[in-house]
């Protein structure tokens, strides 16, 4: 509230909050060395649960 007070437009406070905490703040960061493991970690997860459940009852028979 306070930087729309200053007259700043919606993208100047994006840049101000990514260049103050980092682009991992954003709801939808860029692919990049510093946020592929956010992008990653889901699929890395759903990979692994798959793997368990598979394992779990499928191969036990």
């Amino acid at each position: 509230d306070k930087k729309l007070q200053e007259g700043l437009s919606e993208d100047q406070i994006y840049e101000y909050f990514k260049t103050k905490y980092g682009e991992w703040i954003l709801y939808d960061p860029g692919l990049n060395k510093n946020t592929y493991i956010l992008w990653l970690l889901p699929i890395l997860i759903f990979l692994i649960g798959g793997a368990i459940i598979y394992k779990s009852f499928i191969v036990k028979k």
